[in-house]
């Protein structure tokens, strides 16, 4: 059978259009959210100011908690664990601290879980001043220190003090508010503190070269991490779902536009680029769970029991407060620990 000239262009056309149909039809099913965008989750969540929830900034900026069909709303805090009590009383629905006030039983763990981390942080540093008769770490001798308890600043102090030799009743340490600390240097009301950033850079700032400080953490990172009531989870999996699926597509945007990231985060927070590059060296973001946050944690507690500062008698078993399900589902490479 012969096909006319006509006829040719006919089946052509047609063929084209087949095509083209099954092509758009292919991109809007590539371009489609991940959840509905008809109904939108609302989640209330703790942040801290700075580079350390970068990842959280990025995902509300780029319109991730959006693709993954979540209304996010933050609020800030100085400290995790000021967070807790909000959490608690129901005014948040996740957390965002460091891991030290779980290890050492600061809170009860019995209905919160670690979600994920966000960030890897070894960003905290002793600060105190010439003026103060402090040269080297042994002048610390007989010196005031403030420090926030039931934060790991309080962890690492004890650390960096058995270092360098001095028994910890050698120095007397204030309970002080990162915020507090800044006033209470200049008024002469402690002679140094251990504190991380933003408040590293400010009291720095503030000193100028009448500064002295030293790194906290030596080689160890801390961990900031996302923690839920174990009812949240159990009750909203898709909530924490699609969390961990925009905080990844954050850390993919932050690794492939670094810049552009970096620029969210100091338009947020008017910081010059020198100090930003500063903090974004001391942080590494990423969403995990690795075996060594295990070990920190149990390090802490031990640390706590034996200076009765835990109402624990053994070290916990941690893991019991891990929900590993949703991020081995999603990524099961960053979960990497050993279950």
């Amino acid at each position: 059978m012969k096909i006319g000239k006509d006829m040719k262009w006919f089946v052509l056309a047609a063929l084209f259009l087949t095509l083209s149909f099954a092509e758009t039809g292919s991109n809007a099913a590539e371009k489609k959210p991940s959840r509905g965008s008809e109904t939108m989750e609302n989640v209330r969540i703790a942040v801290f100011s700075g580079t350390i929830t970068a990842l959280l900034y990025v995902a509300e900026d780029r319109g991730f908690f959006e693709r993954h069909g979540l209304k996010a709303s933050f609020t800030l805090y100085e400290a995790g664990i000021t967070a807790l009590e909000d959490l608690a009383a129901g005014k948040i629905d996740i957390s965002c601290m460091m891991e030290f006030p779980l290890a050492v039983g600061r809170v009860k763990m019995d209905d919160l879980r670690i979600i994920s981390s966000v960030a890897s942080t070894n960003n905290l540093e002793l600060i105190t001043g010439r003026d103060r008769g402090i040269r080297q770490p042994s002048d610390l001798r007989g010196k005031r220190i403030g420090v926030m308890r039931g934060t790991f600043g309080e962890f690492f102090l004890a650390v960096f003090l058995t270092l360098n030799g001095i028994h910890a009743a050698d120095v007397e340490t204030v309970d002080l508010k990162p915020s507090e600390m800044e006033e209470a240097m200049i008024r002469g009301a402690v002679d140094g503190v251990i504190v991380w950033q933003p408040f590293v850079h400010d009291i720095k700032k503030r000193m100028g070269e009448k500064v002295v400080s030293w790194p906290a953490q030596g080689f160890q990172d801390s961990y900031a991490l996302l923690v839920a009531k174990e009812a949240y989870i159990r009750n909203r999996p898709a909530v924490i779902e699609g969390l961990l699926r925009a905080l990844l597509d954050a850390q993919d945007y932050v690794r492939d536009h670094t810049p552009d990231a970096q620029n969210i985060i100091k338009r947020r927070f008017g910081y010059e680029t020198p100090f930003l590059l500063v903090l974004w060296s001391q942080n590494r973001l990423e969403v995990k769970l690795p075996q060594d946050l295990l070990i920190l944690m149990e390090d802490e507690a031990r640390w706590a029991i034996r200076n009765k500062m835990s109402p624990a008698q053994k070290t916990p078993n941690f893991l019991n407060n891990i929900y590993l399900d949703a991020l081995k589902k999603i990524r099961p490479e960053a979960v990497t620990v050993i279950h």
